[in-house]
């Protein structure tokens, strides 16, 4: 089953994970430093991954970028060292802009995780379930800050809980 809403959530984890290679274990925040500039904007030699991300989000359905595709996400990564990044994202037009190493002005959607969760969705095969499993852990936190992505919000847990149900009834009937 594809989780499909979760894909922009994610699409900006990937897109911190492929460009700081999550799968090698670095200083996140060291990485962090190269790869944005002093005034927290992503350096040029980065935005290319913005690209990758975006082809994802425009394999969706155009129901799900519209919820999804004019936001502006605010992200509290704590990290294992148990500092606090403030990231930011911002979507238009269906696209991935930007993203920042500070909260967007004006932010729409709050996103809050932990290094380890967002490494363990970066380095899945099934990104869509391990989405789920850090929500359901806790682990990864949303809101929606205004009426558009507190609608948005709502909908992906909707098909968080949807996901559940089905896995429930999957393993209960011996088939997962």
């Amino acid at each position: 089953m594809r989780f499909t809403p979760t894909i922009l959530l994610v699409s900006f984890f990937l897109l911190l994970g492929s460009t700081l290679g999550w799968a090698q274990p670095l200083n996140t925040g060291e990485l962090l430093d190269t790869v944005f500039n002093e005034n927290g904007e992503l350096l040029p030699e980065y935005r290319g991954e913005i690209s990758k991300a975006n082809e994802e989000f425009q394999n969706l359905s155009s129901e799900v970028q519209t919820l999804f595709g004019n936001q502006r996400i605010y992200v509290e990564l704590k990290l294992d060292d148990g500092s606090v990044e403030r990231l930011g994202v911002i979507t238009q037009g269906n696209t991935i802009q930007t993203a920042l190493r500070h909260a967007p002005a004006n932010p729409t959607l709050k996103i809050n995780a932990d290094e380890s969760s967002i490494q363990a969705i970066a380095n899945s095969t099934d990104k869509a379930q391990a989405f789920v499993q850090a929500v359901n852990q806790g682990k990864l936190k949303y809101e929606g800050l205004n009426s558009q992505a507190t609608f948005a919000t709502f909908m992906a847990d909707l098909l968080v809980f949807f996901t559940n149900l089905v896995n429930a009834i999957s393993q209960l009937l011996g088939l997962k």
